[in-house]
C-alpha cells in the first residue's frame, strides 16, 4: 500500500514536469526586456494603488477594481523600486497561464495537444504583452482558465450522479480569482453560465446536481467580495466615472478579437479547429468551448452601448481558447508531416509577432521625461500637469525629488483653476494672483514652471497653459523650447522680462 502511494506520487510529479518546464521557459521570456518600456499611465496608477494602506483599498472607493492584485504587487514592489519589480507579478501570472494551458490542451487533445497549446501560449504576443504590464489582466486570465478547465471537466463527467468535488473546487477558485481581480469578470461569468447550461441541456444532463452544485460554488466564491461591498455601493452611486472610452465599431471590435489568435489567418485556423471539434466530438463540449470563446467578447461589446468597456485588454483572457482552436485543428490533420508543417507555421508566426512586441517601444516615455525634469529643474520650480492623473508616473520615477506639482484646469467661463494633486484641494487665487507662481523662491532666482503633457493628444501644454497662467497670476509666462519624448512633452515657462 505504501509502495502504491509512492508510485502515484512519483507519477504525479513526473506529469507536472513538462508543464513546469514550459512555464519556467515562459517566465524567462517574459522577464526579458521586462523594464524595456517606460511605465505608462495605467501602470503608474497600479503602483500608486499598491502603495496605499489595505484599509483604504478595502473600505474606500478609490479605484473601480478589487484590491487583490494590488496586495500581490506589494509582495514584490514598494515605492522607490523600478518597473521590473512592479511588473514581476504580471510576468509570473503569464507563466502560470502556460502551466494551466498544458492541462487544458491535455483535456482537449491528449499529451500532444498539451505540449502544443502550452508552447503556443508561451509564444503568444497577447500573453507576452500583458505579462509585461503592471496590470491585472494576466491574473484575470489565470482565473478564467481555471473556470474553463472546471466547466469542461464538469460537462465531460455529466453522467456521474454528482459533480466531482475537485472540479467544483477548481471552479470556485477560478471564480474567486476573477471577481477579486476585475469587474469585467461578471460578464465572463454570465457567458460561462450560459455556455455551461446550453452544453448540459444539449447532452440531456441538465440534472439538479449538475445545475445546483456549480451554482452554490459560484455563490460561495462571490461571498469573498463582502468586505469590499461598501466600496461597490459607493462606486454604483457614482463615486467614480470612467467615461474616456468610446464604444468601438463592429469592425474595430472584430480587429481586437482577431488579435487574440495573433492574426486573421491564424483566427481562421482556430475557429475551424473549434468547429471541427464540435462536429467530430460530443456536441455538448463543442458548444461549451465555442460559447466560452465567443460569448465574452460579444457580451462586452453589447454592454458597451450602455457603458463602453470593449478593449483588447478586457477580452484578452480568451486568447488561450483561441490558440486551443489551432491545436484542435492541427491534431485532427491526417499525416504526421502535415501536422508538423502546420505547427511550424503557427510557431513562426507567433514568434515573429512576439519579437516585434518585445522590441518595439509602445507606451509614453515617462522615464525619459522624468530624467529630463530631474536634470533641468530646481527645488523652487513648479510642475503643472494638464490632468491630475499625469502626476502619478512622475511620482513613480521621481518620488520625493518631484517639485511641487499642481493640476491646471481651464473653466468654461474663461477662468482657470489650480489643484494640488497630492491632496486634491483647489488653490484660492484672489485678484488673479496665485502665490505659488507669482512669488519667486529666492531673490534673483527665476522660478521655472514646467508644463507636463502626455498621451495620444499633446495639445494641452501648447494651447492651454500660457493663457491659464496669465489668468491665474496676472503675469505673463513665456514658453521655452519643449522637450518631446514618445507621446510625452515637457515645456518650461518663465516670467516675461
Amino acid at each position: 500500500m505504501q509502495g502504491d502511494r509512492t508510485t502515484r506520487a512519483q507519477l504525479s510529479w513526473q506529469n507536472m514536469l513538462p508543464p513546469s518546464l514550459l512555464a519556467l521557459a515562459a517566465l524567462a521570456l517574459r522577464l526579458w526586456h521586462l523594464d524595456y518600456d517606460s511605465i505608462w499611465l495605467d501602470e503608474a496608477m497600479s503602483a500608486y494603488h499598491s502603495s496605499l494602506p489595505s484599509k483604504y483599498l478595502w473600505k474606500k472607493a478609490i479605484v473601480n477594481k478589487p484590491p487583490l492584485y494590488y496586495h500581490i504587487t506589494t509582495l514584490f514592489w514598494s515605492p522607490g523600486d523600478g518597473a521590473f519589480a512592479l511588473r514581476l507579478p504580471a510576468a509570473i501570472f503569464g507563466a502560470v497561464t502556460v502551466f494551466l494551458s498544458w492541462y487544458l490542451g491535455k483535456a482537449l487533445a491528449g499529451t500532444k495537444g498539451a505540449a502544443l497549446l502550452a508552447f503556443f501560449v508561451l509564444l503568444s504576443p497577447v500573453n507576452i504583452q500583458y505579462s509585461q504590464e503592471a496590470r491585472n489582466y494576466t491574473l484575470l486570465t489565470v482565473g478564467w482558465l481555471l473556470v474553463i478547465l472546471a466547466l469542461f471537466r464538469l460537462v465531460e463527467s455529466a453522467q456521474q450522479p454528482k459533480p466531482p468535488i475537485r472540479f467544483l473546487a477548481m471552479l470556485g477558485v477560478g471564480i474567486m480569482l476573477m471577481i477579486q481581480t476585475h469587474p469585467i469578470a461578471w460578464i465572463y461569468l454570465v457567458a460561462a453560465a450560459a455556455s455551461y447550461v446550453s452544453a448540459q441541456a444539449l447532452s440531456g444532463h441538465l440534472t439538479r446536481p449538475n445545475l445546483l452544485h456549480p451554482l452554490w460554488t459560484c455563490l460561495l466564491a462571490c461571498l469573498t467580495l463582502l468586505p469590499w461591498l461598501p466600496s461597490i455601493l459607493r462606486l454604483a452611486n457614482g463615486a467614480h466615472h470612467f467615461n474616456w472610452l468610446e464604444q468601438p465599431s463592429a469592425e474595430m471590435a472584430l480587429d481586437d478579437f482577431l488579435q487574440l489568435f495573433g492574426s486573421s489567418w491564424l483566427a481562421l485556423m482556430g475557429l475551424t479547429g473549434l468547429v471541427l471539434y464540435w462536429v467530430r466530438h460530443r456536441l455538448s463540449e463543442g458548444v461549451l468551448l465555442l460559447g466560452l470563446l465567443l460569448l465574452p467578447p460579444l457580451l462586452i461589446w453589447l454592454a458597451g452601448f450602455i457603458k463602453p468597456m470593449y478593449m483588447l485588454r478586457t477580452i484578452m483572457p480568451g486568447h488561450v481558447l483561441a490558440l486551443a482552436g489551432m491545436v484542435l485543428l492541427i491534431t485532427t490533420l491526417r499525416g504526421r508531416w502535415l501536422g508538423i508543417a502546420a505547427s511550424v507555421v503557427v510557431v513562426w508566426s507567433l514568434t515573429t509577432l512576439s519579437y516585434r512586441q518585445l522590441t518595439t517601444f509602445h507606451k509614453e516615455d515617462w522615464r525619459g521625461l522624468s530624467r529630463q525634469l530631474l536634470s533641468q529643474s530646481k527645488p523652487t520650480d513648479v510642475v503643472l500637469v494638464c490632468e491630475p492623473y499625469l502626476y502619478y508616473p512622475l511620482w513613480f520615477y521621481l518620488g520625493k525629488s518631484l517639485p511641487h506639482t499642481y493640476a491646471i484646469k481651464a473653466k468654461g467661463d474663461g477662468l482657470a483653476q489650480l489643484s494640488n494633486v497630492v491632496n486634491s484641494t483647489w488653490l484660492q487665487c484672489p485678484n488673479g494672483t496665485c502665490a505659488p507662481f507669482y512669488q519667486q523662491g529666492q531673490p534673483g532666482l527665476r522660478k521655472v514652471i514646467w508644463a507636463v503633457d502626455g498621451g495620444s493628444d499633446l495639445s494641452c501644454a501648447s494651447t492651454q497653459i500660457q493663457a491659464s497662467l496669465l489668468k491665474l497670476t496676472g503675469q505673463e509666462y513665456l514658453p521655452q523650447s519643449a522637450w518631446q519624448g514618445h507621446k510625452v512633452q515637457l515645456t518650461p515657462y518663465v516670467l516675461a522680462d
